[in-house]
């Protein structure tokens, strides 16, 4: 097997087991504590891949996305979106 498919195959696996995957995230209640976009989020580094394909860097910015986008944007799962057309070969 090559290294990239490798990989790919243990990131799918990662992602397929992993509790982020395993339960359905509310975006309503995760986000509660944003009622209103905010023009200040903390520095910290914590990503969050949306069904967008965009990577947030924390959750004062997913949830941000998330009310500017009509509240129609989802939580795909925590940790930095991986497009499978990047995975090497």
């Amino acid at each position: 097997m090559k290294p990239g498919s490798f990989l790919l195959l243990t990131l799918l696996l990662f992602f397929l087991y992993s509790n982020i995957a395993a339960q359905k995230i509310n975006e309503k209640e995760y986000c509660k504590k944003y009622s209103v976009p905010s023009n200040f989020c903390t520095l910290e580094y914590n990503p969050h891949c949306a069904s967008n394909g965009k990577t947030y860097g924390n959750k004062c910015g997913f949830c941000n996305g998330y009310i500017k986008s009509g509240r129609k944007l989802r939580l795909r799962y925590l940790g930095k979106c991986v497009k499978f057309e990047d995975a090497e070969d």
